[in-house]
């Protein structure tokens, strides 16, 4: 519907006149056919005209150039917090591993980018605590946690084993006793 529309290269132009068809032989995809132009340093890519459909308008209309990619990585990493993971930079922007690490401060072993020296060194002094806090808590020893549960089913043995069978039967499960398969034996005997 936009073809006709469009402007035609001057050796298409002239085979139009001699009566040669611009149709294409085989049916591929429409290209978009966009002008590169060279301004300040970087490839701009003009965008489509405004009668072009909505896929085609929405094209890329600028290529940017590694300093200007490096340039928005590094601003979205500031609003970041300074850091951010490979896998996200990676699909966000376009950029592989390498071209990372090539670029911008990084930790490969917990697979982060970092803005500055200043964000690497609070991401890593943010580290350091946290293994602090997890190597100085000590829980329960395991022989702590045996004493609690061989409290706990001495009191159920009590409750509902009669002290004849105490040595030859389990104490009952919580599952049995919620359902109320097991009944609690008389105390008052």
């Amino acid at each position: 519907p936009y073809g006709r529309k469009l402007q035609l290269l001057p050796n298409a132009q002239k085979m139009v006149e001699k009566g040669v068809s611009q149709a294409p032989r085989k049916t591929v995809p429409v290209a978009l056919h966009l002008a590169r132009v060279e301004w300040g340093g970087r490839t701009v890519t003009c965008a489509p005209p405004p009668y072009w459909p909505e896929g085609a308008a929405a094209a890329v209309a600028v290529k940017l150039t590694d300093t200007d990619v490096r340039a928005n990585i590094a601003a979205w990493l500031t609003t970041q917090g300074g850091k951010c993971r490979m896998g996200a930079l990676g699909s966000r922007f376009g950029v592989n591993k390498p071209w990372l690490m090539k670029n911008f401060l990084h930790d490969e072993a917990a697979a982060l980018v970092f803005v500055s020296e200043a964000s690497k060194k609070d991401w890593e002094s943010a580290t350091r605590v946290k293994r602090g806090r997890k190597a100085e808590y000590v829980g329960p020893t395991s022989d702590e946690k045996f004493s609690v549960r061989k409290l706990r089913n001495r009191k159920l043995m009590e409750e509902y084993v009669p002290v004849e069978e105490w040595g030859f039967t389990a104490a009952p499960k919580y599952k049995d006793i919620k359902h109320g398969r097991v009944k609690k034996i008389d105390q008052g005997l």
